[in-house]
């Protein structure tokens, strides 16, 4: 006995069956869907690819269609794509297997409106999910026909009474809210809040503090890419219905735009900080949405004013500037405006700015310190250090502007020109001859760079110096990150006969099993144990550690810092011939360097 759809769906006039169209390329997949939807009392219709059924499509206008992804001539992705401009209305259900999931995920983005995985195991899910497709088709066909119906009926009441005042005012608040107002949320948006502010400075207020909170979801990116933009869409309308129940009755609330909120506060300061700390801590809270737990998190930035005359546009700049701070420190909490930080950010921003034009402009420069064997009292080798003397700030520190070359992506062609700089100084200066070695730094994010290799390779060759002379030196923790790479990297400069030393030795989490499979010449002991080991014996104690793993890995021990004889004598006793610091000299200008070799007095 054949079984019935149970469908409580209208039927058309006629009494027509629903008709389904099936596209698939294999032809006893077609056929078992056929049997079934025959026997649930559907018309089927069939294409053996999507050109036909698209074809299909707009001859037959099938009530739901049913396509498999990986067919020839069109795929399934086409067909849904297609399908948007002429039957955006009809249902589409990618029926397709697991190996396919990414491109299903593409289908339901693109508007497909479900899918079910083959083999289809239940057809009960079939049925079930058909069953809602034509329910939801109905309803929209309903609401569309209606929202035609409402759109005819406002043309013509408007063509009627055009000329009637009351109209005119009902639709100009209509423009109104639509301007000034959030269609997800329905919160006021940035427009709305801009006006508003001007407001609050207009009424010149001064008997207490306002507070403006801005603040951003930090994982909505993942979250929409993790469970769909309906699911994030969702998921803001969940956080402004949690933001009205965390503040006091008629706060300002807004949406600014996208993934971005503001609040606007008042009250004495502490009891604005603290209104501002309790949203922070509702908001964090999990959400749950459908079956889903998500854990959401957020940047905040608050900037205060007891002002009377408030700028809304600085008010907002203030607060959106403490928000980045907030973003950059991804604690979670909330950052409070600070002017000193602000200032500090625009220099920041100046300098970047001014990089390349003070690099062409011969702002930057080298000075070398000097490396020298206590136990031979000769020179050893010069560590070259880059610096900037800027024409408007002067002095700038090296650890500065190194950190903002880095995150601007400057450091590349920064740590190039000072390579390629300090090679041709050591070949003019007949330095490369006298066999002093030449150390200069890598960036930890200069050393990750495609074509690192081969572009020192070619400007140390092009300077004429011996290749051995070069030693480049990379910090500990640079080395330990994608071990892999560093290793085929560190290769290869190996095969160029270049030296490598591990800088800032003991500061980062060396692995004793990397140090003996990277082709490591030296390690540099930190200043900062240096410095520290005269008046700390277990400091000296991880020193002599050190000078037992160079030993056992058959590296040069380099001691940076040095600044006093009591620091020189105990690096000595334990075998730490290589010393570097104040007490021999400070970096060295790139003019004297020449003279310093010729005068160097031995302070041993």
């Amino acid at each position: 006995m054949k079984e019935t759809f149970p469908f409580s769906l209208p039927q058309s006039s006629s009494a027509e069956k629903y008709k389904i169209l099936v596209i698939d390329d294999e032809k006893h997949a077609r056929m078992v869907l056929e049997d079934f939807l025959d026997d649930a009392g559907f018309d089927v219709l069939k294409a053996e690819n999507g050109k036909e059924g698209l074809d299909l499509i707009q001859q037959e206008n099938p009530d739901v269609v049913l396509t498999d992804i990986r067919m020839p001539v069109m795929d399934g992705l086409a067909v849904v794509e297609a399908m948007q401009d002429v039957a955006p209305l009809t249902p589409v259900i990618i029926v397709s297997g697991e190996g396919v999931m990414d491109n299903v995920i593409s289908a339901l983005r693109l508007g497909a409106w479900d899918y079910i995985l083959k083999p289809i195991r239940d057809l009960e899910v079939l049925r079930q999910t058909i069953h809602r497709s034509l329910e939801r088709s109905s309803q929209l066909q309903f609401e569309k026909s209606y929202q035609d119906h409402l759109e005819e009926e406002v043309r013509e009441k408007t063509a009627r009474l055009k000329a009637e005042v009351f109209a005119k005012e009902i639709a100009q608040r209509q423009v109104e809210h639509e301007a000034y107002h959030d269609s997800l949320t329905q919160m006021g948006n940035r427009l709305l809040c801009m006006k508003e502010l001007e407001k609050i400075h207009l009424q010149g207020r001064t008997d207490h503090y306002i507070g403006f909170l801005y603040f951003d979801v930090r994982s909505l990116k993942n979250i929409n890419e993790a469970y769909g933009y309906s699911f994030g869409d969702t998921l803001l309308i969940y956080i402004a219905d949690r933001l009205y129940g965390s503040i006091p009755e008629k706060t300002k609330i807004y949406r600014m735009g996208g993934d971005e909120f503001a609040v606007f506060l008042e009250g004495e300061q502490e009891e604005v900080v603290y209104l501002a700390n309790s949203v922070c801590d509702s908001v964090k809270q999990p959400y749950q949405i459908g079956n889903e737990a998500v854990n959401v998190s957020f940047a905040f930035g608050l900037t205060l004013s007891s002002n009377p005359a408030i700028i809304a546009e600085k008010l907002i700049n203030e607060a959106t500037f403490a928000h980045l701070q907030a973003k950059r420190n991804a604690a979670g909490n909330v950052i409070v405006y600070d002017d000193s930080l602000h200032k500090k950010h625009l220099r920041r921003l100046s300098l970047e700015k001014e990089m390349p034009t003070a690099l062409a402009a011969g702002e930057f420069s080298m000075s070398f310190q000097p490396i020298v064997n206590i136990k031979s009292q000769s020179l050893y080798g010069f560590e070259g250090l880059l610096r900037w003397n800027n024409v408007r700030e002067g002095f700038v520190s090296p650890e500065e502007f190194i950190i903002i070359s880095e995150e601007n992506g400057f450091i590349a062609e920064l740590g190039e020109w000072a390579l390629n700089h300090a090679c041709q100084f050591w070949k003019k200066s007949g330095l490369a001859e006298k066999g002093l070695t030449l150390s200069v730094n890598i960036s930890s994010k200069q050393f990750r760079h495609q074509g690192l290799v081969s572009r020192f390779h070619n400007i140390i060759e092009g300077s004429g110096i011996s290749f051995d002379k070069l030693v480049l030196e990379i910090t500990e923790s640079a080395l330990m990150t994608h071990v892999e790479e560093t290793a085929r990297k560190l290769g290869d400069f190996r095969k160029h006969k270049i030296k490598i030393a591990i800088d800032d030795f003991g500061t980062g989490y060396s692995s004793l099993k990397y140090l003996s499979d990277f082709p490591v010449d030296s390690i540099k002991i930190d200043m900062s144990y240096v410095q520290k080991m005269e008046n700390n014996p277990k400091i000296y104690e991880l020193i002599k550690i050190m000078a037992r793993i160079a030993g056992v890995f058959g590296m040069d021990l380099i001691g940076e810092g040095v600044e006093t004889r009591v620091q020189r004598d105990l690096l000595n006793q334990i075998g730490c011939y290589l010393q570097q610091g104040y007490l021999y000299s400070k970096p060295i200008p790139e003019k004297d360097v020449v003279g310093f070799c010729n005068n160097f007095t031995q302070k041993f």
